[in-house]
């Protein structure tokens, strides 16, 4: 049977901070003459909702305190002056079926509301009333509390009504193009809007967001950010916190709307709910009699949005030493395309790779002047692997500076203060989050530890004393020197481009590798193009304490082509070996040792011992005697590692 139901409307109770009186609808208590007659129903509009609101069924007013008159009013009367309105609902319900409606409440004087229930009437004839079960949260504080699971006081549906305030609401809005579906890739950077509305009855400032993932980017490009000032007008050290920019005087007014132009880079794949969190403040103007207040009122608000990710690029890459120069690298970048959100046309087109680093800049391994060649070798079609490589150079020393280089395919390469340029936004989010992220879990386990060993040990909190002595015994153990590289650390933003490339944070031996690629969207549209990057942090150009090659780089200098006559004498080869310590902040030990081989024999330093410091090289010649002719491999070296646990470990060259 369906069931119609109408006047749907919440029941609440609200208490008036001046005078103490009551105004609530929980009880179905009629008083006075029947409210049902539409002609009499007093209707409100606010600013706040395109909906109608009206008195509430039932509701009744507590008389007043210095009254001789004991007894309650009716809401509805004429004269009386409600302290909420209630908007009213109306559905169909069908046999067996699950519906949902939003019903509002708008508070009329200040004081503590607490809403209660819902009511309602079905077949306009029953009056029906539920009320709401909220429980509050468990509360952790005692033993005891934690035994027999006590609960706390729920906050959940309670509210305290203080004076006017803003009421702000925030629509997220992608720009798509004409015909386009929005569909949105790994690593893709779409145009978002931040529709922010203030529908209060007073102005906003100082508006934050904090979101789940570090996809927010509010870029300017017509201000050129200094590397030690942080991305995004982030605040804090997670690259997830940011102060939303509301104009020069940083206020929303009263039926103000602005927009936020601003860039989201999706990652992950499959269904994606990026979070935020909003909080603001209320505007107060100081005067000689009234300074602004210390702690100024606040509201929060919530916005959830669902993003459907599809697969696009997979990048990998590796670096390994330059036989012809020492200082250089090559990077290999393997890229696969997994693109998947329509059926044909799927290619995408690698734009350029972008090295930021203090230390190091990328060129191109080979030069291409064919624009049709490069043009055919950026493209990667479905399912198809590439893999293109690169050279990794030092730069001269730049005072810490952070430098963005580009290597456009089908172009040259240039090099720039990353200050200049937007592309390391994202990853410079990206890294900051994830030391945040890594710092907070390693702090979590630290303090699951300590619990841990109390509990083990049926020990007590511990004293502020205990608490002193285990700090002054930490610092006791850093030493003199790190105490002051410490001390003389510079001081950067967590999310600044600077701490991306800090040598404070790493060795400065790392580089971070920026793949940008671009490929067409849904519509035949010229225009429609989506843009993307992906990203490959902290990359070790020379390991720092460890390695899974061989820690040691050995290189020779010798002509490789000789013409000689044999009949008169052997050939007398001159050579020149180096060795290199490729790790940058630990010694080797090592045992160097020539192997005999046939047709060819060695004069010199066959076989040594020696320990080499973080980077150290040195070189020493040696002379190959080859007595006839042909091809030899005088690659014939073996190198026995020993390690600081009395272990050996043998590489053959």
């Amino acid at each position: 049977v369906m069931v119609p139901v109408s006047s749907m409307q919440l029941v609440a109770k609200l208490t008036c901070a001046k005078t103490n009186r009551v105004f609530t609808n929980i009880e179905a208590i009629q008083i006075g003459t029947d409210d049902t007659d539409p002609k009499k129903v007093k209707k409100w509009k606010f600013a706040g909702s395109d909906k109608m609101f009206e008195v509430a069924h039932f509701a009744r007013l507590s008389p007043t305190t210095d009254a001789h008159d004991d007894s309650w009013h009716s809401g509805s009367d004429e004269g009386a002056d409600p302290f909420f309105l209630v908007n009213k609902g109306k559905m169909a319900m069908d046999p067996g079926s699950k519906n949902s409606i939003t019903l509002e409440i708008c508070p009329l004087v200040m004081g503590e509301l607490e809403i209660v229930g819902v009511r309602c009437k079905i077949f306009n004839e029953m009056w029906v009333y539920h009320k709401f079960k909220v429980v509050g949260p468990l509360l952790h504080n005692t033993a005891y509390n934690r035994a027999h699971r006590v609960r706390g006081i729920p906050y959940l549906l309670k509210s305290n009504i203080t004076s006017n305030m803003p009421s702000l609401s925030v629509d997220v809005i992608q720009q798509v193009e004409k015909e386009g579906n929005g569909v949105v890739l790994q690593g893709q950077i779409s145009k978002w809007t931040l529709r922010i509305s203030n529908q209060g009855a007073a102005p906003a400032s100082n508006l934050h967001l904090k979101s789940n993932v570090p996809w927010f980017n509010i870029s300017d490009d017509s201000k050129i950010l200094d590397e030690e000032e942080s991305t995004s007008h982030c605040i804090g050290p997670s690259g997830t916190m940011m102060k939303l920019p509301l104009g020069q005087s940083d206020v929303l007014n009263s039926g103000q709307t602005i927009d936020i132009p601003i860039e989201i880079r999706t990652s992950g794949g499959g269904k994606q709910e990026f979070y935020m969190l909003f909080r603001y403040e209320l505007f107060e103007r100081s005067t000689a009699s009234k300074p602004v207040s210390a702690s100024p009122k606040c509201r929060w608000l919530r916005k959830m949005v669902t993003v459907a990710v599809y697969p696009s690029l997979t990048v990998t890459a590796s670096l390994m030493p330059s036989f012809k120069d020492k200082n250089d690298h090559i990077l290999s970048v393997e890229m696969t395309n997994y693109r998947s959100d329509k059926e044909s046309d799927l290619d995408i087109f690698m734009d350029k790779i972008c090295v930021a680093s203090n230390n190091y800049r990328v060129k191109p391994l080979i030069h291409t002047a064919d624009p049709l060649q490069t043009k055919k070798t950026s493209s990667i079609a479905w399912q198809e692997q590439v893999t293109m490589h690169y050279l990794i150079s030092p730069v001269p020393p730049n005072e810490g500076q952070c430098i963005l280089s580009e290597c456009i395919l089908g172009g040259s390469d240039k090099q720039s203060p990353s200050g200049s340029n937007s592309m390391i936004d994202f990853i410079s989010l990206e890294h900051a989050h994830d030391k945040f992220t890594t710092s907070l879990h390693e702090h979590r386990k630290w303090m699951a530890k300590i619990e841990a060993e109390k509990e083990r040990e049926g020990q007590h909190p511990r004293s502020i004393a205990d608490i002193r002595r285990a700090s002054s015994a930490v610092s006791s153990n850093i030493s003199e020197p790190e105490r002051l590289s410490i001390n003389n650390k510079k001081k950067y933003h967590p999310t600044s481009r600077a701490c991306l490339c800090s040598p404070h944070n790493s060795s400065g031996a790392e580089i971070n590798v920026i793949c940008s690629w671009k490929t067409k969207g849904r519509t035949e549209s010229p225009g429609d193009l989506i843009l993307g990057q992906h990203h490959l942090r902290q990359l070790a150009v020379r390991p720092q304490h460890k390695s899974n090659r061989c820690p040691l780089l050995i290189s020779s200098k010798f002509d490789s082509r000789v013409t000689h006559d044999f009949a008169l004498c052997p050939l007398n080869l001159d050579m020149e070996i180096s060795i290199r310590n490729r790790l940058v902040q630990s010694k080797v030990d090592f045992q160097f040792a020539l192997e005999n081989q046939q047709g060819f024999d060695f004069i010199g330093t066959e076989c040594f011992r020696k320990t080499l410091d973080g980077g150290e090289e040195i070189s020493f010649p040696l002379e190959a005697i080859i007595f006839q002719s042909g091809m030899y491999n005088l690659q014939c070296v073996k190198v026995t590692i020993f390690n600081s646990d009395s272990t050996q470990t043998p590489y053959v060259f």
